[in-house]
């Protein structure tokens, strides 16, 4: 079968890892996948990557053109162009991936005939309610009741929803016409290749134990309860580092709190980690810490660095979100703390001076992300849900 993976990012990105998974798992079942997404005037506008092609929506430099070219779910224009290539590549199937261009998609799909299929990984509602871009954005674009609007209308019209966790298909279950679980796991291709973390006992001062986050750097991801608790945390244990490897807007307030703090020469700001060198880089740590704002988006997905961690064998200390609550406490790989600066060093002292609670928790999750929590484990699921749609 041709199938159309549409994402309104320019493609191939590192925030498009679940649309390159889906397109490996795809080429393995045998299928031709075309990738549609938008592009800039000093792109290619047909492209190669490993599991397929690509087809880029080429914007100009005229102010008007890149008006024209806006991802945004109303844009008549995406509508249309993407009902001509759809048509001129005779696709069997489309899959769509969150809500910017999805409307337009599954239109242009159901305009010839094509079944679609939403791909959404986030509660949108509940990601407005925290990213404010002023008064005007909050009101019109941006406004939560709006997206809320659009979220529900949208999946109302796919053949098809996919979410990456149980909370949130319990909470869109009510307005799909059929919904599946399709979770973000990592590539068992990937991590059969990692480098496992040391589990380094407490005491060494030349080698001190390492507490390391990964990802964006943002208001979202509690890096700031994460700097407050390691000061607390280094008065009393003194070999430990912080490492805090990513990059983003809040970086530079970190910093300055870190120095505030009088932690600075022990809490190491590394910057971006490519995708490749992940793995390694986290190998370095002796616990991975998820300390998310605990909200309506945090408690209807799963950050996929859990995962990750896992996948290198260390140990998790994480805030109460619920996916992440159920998962670490079936699987034994870690612990759950308050939002509170002084409960988060408590539990992380905990793990640093039980060294072999530590190695326990991070075998653990390191057997269950090998043995269950792959992505490969889900491609019997993926074929047999488009073989349903297609039967259609």
């Amino acid at each position: 079968m041709r199938i159309g993976l549409v994402t309104a990012h320019r493609y191939p990105t590192p925030r498009e890892i679940r649309l390159t998974k889906l397109a490996y798992s795809l080429d393995r079942m045998g299928h031709e996948c075309i990738v549609f997404c938008p592009g800039h005037s000093d792109d290619k506008e047909h492209d190669l990557f490993d599991y397929g092609r690509i087809l880029r929506r080429i914007s100009a430099a005229r102010p008007f053109s890149k008006i024209k070219h806006i991802s945004i779910p109303f844009n008549p224009s995406w509508t249309h162009w993407l009902e001509q290539v759809f048509q001129a590549e005779k696709l069997d199937l489309v899959i769509t991936r969150d809500l910017r261009l999805s409307l337009p998609a599954i239109t242009a799909a159901h305009h010839l005939g094509i079944p679609a299929i939403l791909d959404i990984a986030e509660h949108y509602p509940g990601l407005m309610q925290i990213v404010s871009k002023g008064i005007l954005a909050d009101v019109t674009y941006r406004n939560p009741l709006l997206i809320a609007w659009l979220e529900r209308f949208t999946i109302q019209a796919a053949d098809q929803v996919w979410v990456v966790c149980e909370e949130n298909a319990h909470r869109l279950r009510p307005y799909a016409k059929e919904l599946n679980v399709i979770e973000n796991y990592p590539l068992l291709s990937e991590i059969s290749q990692t480098d496992y973390c040391q589990h380094r006992p407490y005491g060494l001062a030349s080698d001190p134990v390492r507490i390391v986050s990964f990802g964006l750097i943002n208001e979202i991801r509690g890096l700031d309860l994460a700097i407050d608790a390691f000061a607390i945390v280094h008065r009393h244990l003194p070999a430990t580092r912080l490492v805090i490897f990513g990059d983003g807007p809040l970086r530079p307030t970190l910093e300055k709190r870190a120095h505030e703090l009088g932690v600075a020469s022990v809490v190491e700001f590394r910057g971006f980690v490519s995708p490749t060198m992940r793995y390694r880089a986290m190998s370095e740590g002796d616990i991975g810490i998820i300390f998310h704002r605990v909200c309506e988006l945090t408690n209807h997905t799963m950050p996929n660095k859990i995962y990750d961690y896992l996948s290198v064998g260390l140990p998790v200390c994480a805030t109460p979100m619920k996916p992440v609550v159920r998962f670490v406490n079936k699987e034994g790989c870690g612990i759950i703390v308050e939002e509170d600066p002084h409960k988060v060093a408590e539990g992380l002292m905990t793990l640093i001076l039980d060294h072999e609670k530590r190695k326990r928790m991070g075998e653990a999750g390191r057997n269950a992300i090998r043995e269950r929590y792959f992505w490969e484990c889900q491609e019997d699921l993926l074929e047999n849900i488009i073989t349903k749609v297609m039967s259609k």
